[in-house]
């Protein structure tokens, strides 16, 4: 017997596991939710709620700027970043952003083409979609992620640019090493 499943079902599914396991994990491991980086949309259209998202581990959970900590720690809206050692730098994997080595340069990765401006603290980086154009931008300051855009959890054909408002910066973590 076959049965069909879409892949946003699974997706759902996949986070819903890795919600309640990452839950049992920060529970055991004095995971600090205060700590935990909270970003909030800016520049939303009138009459838009801002969204939320935190960053707990390598999962990004989504909600609505009424959501507080442990609302979105709860959401079951959200993907795992994967972070992956490119040349020139770490890069979150599928997504429009990256953490560069260098206050200068370009890196062409099979979805994205992106290049760098900064000093020595602060990266500003723009991304643009090889398959559509959009462009993508996010600002790394002291080797962390305290602006970027994403495609907006709800509306996917909008970019919606976020900040942080609490917490620390998202960090590279687990780097794995890109497959040649």
């Amino acid at each position: 017997m076959r049965i069909a499943v879409s892949g946003q079902a699974l997706l759902c599914f996949a986070l819903f596991a890795t919600t309640a396991v990452g839950l049992a994990l920060a529970q055991e491991s004095g995971f600090r939710l205060a700590d935990a980086p909270l970003y909030q949309s800016v520049e939303d259209p009138q009459g838009q709620q801002p969204r939320r998202i935190l960053a707990e581990g390598g999962v990004l959970h989504f909600g609505q700027a009424r959501d507080g900590r442990s609302d979105l720690l709860k959401s079951d809206l959200g993907f795992s970043m994967y972070f992956i050692g490119v040349d020139g730098g770490v890069r979150v994997r599928n997504q429009p952003i990256v953490f560069p080595s260098a206050t200068t340069g370009r890196s062409d990765f099979e979805d994205f083409s992106c290049s760098v401006r900064g000093a020595r603290t602060t990266k500003n980086v723009l991304c643009r979609s090889k398959s559509n154009g959009q462009l993508y931008h996010s600002r790394i300051v002291d080797g962390g992620l305290v602006s970027f855009d994403l495609r907006c959890f709800d509306e996917l054909e909008r970019v919606c640019h976020y900040e942080l408002i609490g917490g620390r910066a998202i960090r590279p973590s687990k780097i794995q090493q890109a497959d040649d």
